[in-house]
C-alpha cells in the first residue's frame, strides 16, 4: 500500500492543523489565527508561505506557553 495519496501537495494545509491545535487550546486563539490567515495569506506570494508558517510555529509556542501559565494560576 503507497502512501503516496494520503497528503496530495495541493490539499496540504498546516494552517488546518494550526486551527485544530488552537482549537484544542482555546476557541479565542483559533478565530484569531483564522482571522489572521485570511488577511494575511491572500496577500503574500508562494515563496513567502514557507516563512508565514515558520512564524505561524513561533506564535503557537508563544500561545502555548501563554494558555499553560493562565492554567497554572
Amino acid at each position: 500500500m503507497s502512501n503516496q495519496n494520503l497528503y496530495p501537495v495541493n490539499t496540504y494545509n498546516p494552517v488546518l492543523y494550526f486551527s485544530i491545535y488552537f482549537h484544542s487550546l482555546n476557541k479565542k486563539g483559533n478565530i484569531i489565527l483564522l482571522k489572521f490567515h485570511r488577511t494575511i495569506y491572500p496577500l503574500i506570494s508562494t515563496y513567502q508561505h514557507f516563512i508565514y508558517y515558520i512564524l505561524l510555529f513561533f506564535y503557537s509556542l508563544i500561545f502555548l506557553k501563554k494558555s499553560m501559565n493562565m492554567m497554572s494560576c
